[in-house]
């Protein structure tokens, strides 16, 4: 009977280590402007800080996952931007017209989800290429 055959240790070569970088670059430049700041000043990784980092970026990262979709369907939306901008100041118009602050943030997604669906309707009923039609809902403030 023949021994089995050592395990291949895989090796910490050139070729692997500049593939770990090109996949993971972002995240690794990422963790270094965090550790810099962190030990620039001390107060960055609090918590009250933390939640205001997370609060300023939701937005962007609910417009991101949109287009996330839009993508993987094989389509382009230029107008999430000027759609975003027009549901926040017509949210905040609301808000102040009728000093209901709950009622303009209820207006905000009623907005865009107007906006979208003509948007869609314009792509899907009208076959306007969804560059050309998002491009001109983007022009409309």
């Amino acid at each position: 009977m023949t021994a089995p055959a050592p395990a291949k240790r895989r090796t910490l070569d050139a070729t692997y280590v500049l593939l770990f970088l090109r996949d993971y670059a972002v995240l690794i430049l990422i963790a270094l402007v965090c550790l810099g700041l962190a030990f620039a000043h001390p107060a960055f990784f609090s918590t009250g800080n933390m939640l205001n980092i997370l609060n300023q970026n939701v937005p962007l990262a609910i417009i991101a996952a949109a287009g996330t979709f839009v993508i993987i369907s094989g389509n382009f939306d230029l107008s999430t931007g000027a759609i975003f901008s027009v549901g926040s100041v017509l949210a905040a118009w609301v808000a102040m017209q009728t000093e209901h602050a709950w009622f303009g943030l209820l207006m905000a997604p009623v907005i865009g989800l107007i906006l979208g669906v003509l948007n869609g309707f314009a792509i899907t009923t009208l076959k306007v290429h969804s560059f050309l039609a998002t491009l001109a809902m983007s022009r409309v403030k």
